[in-house]
């Protein structure tokens, strides 16, 4: 397929001077809309040619799930780039399952500001099994009210007992209480719920939460310095709490 981004582009551009894109399954080529745009895009070729789609991402909460997943640095597990912070100084950057095959499936609707629905969900499935998948990973969620019900539930529920794919995703992010775990992680039968753990020293030093065993400062403040700047890791800034 050839996509027209000449009106991206910087220079005058024509059609021959764009590159024929493979589908991305077989080609595992990428484009963008020009310079200016820098929004990248691969192409999906459909129905023996007649139905061509353009897919961009959303976000790069994709990228960020798939490192944890299966990032693989055969030759340099430590990445140097990486070695001058204490933090991570000679840790293993890959995942839980170096060198596993990713598929991506696009969930997130960009007209929905990366939302997903029931449509983009039940046609994930449908290329799972198409693409005989051993294991979805699943990282998106919302607040549910009752368990193991409505349309999505049921379709889970059949998907899940007639195949023999590991169905994992979140938890979510609430809590803690009722409804600490979210939807379907917490509240789907056959599914596997992964949820974060954020103990109170992670809370201090990665979002700057407020803790229960938060100190004040001598001078009273909160740990907060008269001009406005942070002076310690537990001054807390206006945002959800993450537990």
């Amino acid at each position: 397929a050839c996509v027209d981004t000449s009106p991206y582009e910087d220079t005058p551009t024509t059609l021959a001077d764009l590159p024929l894109l493979k589908d991305f399954s077989i080609g595992r080529q990428v484009a963008h809309f020009g310079n200016e745009t820098l929004l990248y895009f691969t192409v999906k070729i459909l129905d023996d040619g007649d139905l061509l789609q353009i897919v961009t991402n959303s976000g790069s909460h994709g990228t960020h799930v798939a490192s944890i997943a299966a990032a693989y640095y055969p030759t340099d597990p430590s990445n140097e780039c990486f070695q001058t912070s204490e933090l991570v100084e000679g840790g293993n950057q890959n995942g839980i399952a170096p060198g596993a095959q990713i598929v991506s499936i696009k969930i997130a609707n960009t007209s929905l500001k990366g939302m997903e629905n029931i449509c983009g969900l039940l046609t994930a499935l449908n290329w799972t099994s198409k693409l005989n998948c051993d294991i979805i990973n699943y990282s998106f969620g919302e607040k549910s009210f009752l368990p193991n019900y409505g349309r999505m539930y049921t379709h889970l529920s059949k998907f899940i007992a007639q195949t023999d794919v590991a169905f994992v995703t979140s938890g979510g992010n609430n809590g803690p209480s009722l409804g600490t775990v979210g939807s379907p992680g917490g509240s789907a039968d056959g599914l596997i719920g992964v949820a974060p753990i954020l103990s109170p020293t992670m809370m201090e030093y990665m979002y700057f939460q407020p803790t229960w065993k938060k100190q004040k400062e001598e001078n009273g403040d909160g740990g907060c310095s008269t001009n406005g700047q942070h002076k310690i890791a537990s001054c807390p800034v206006p945002s959800a709490y993450t537990w």
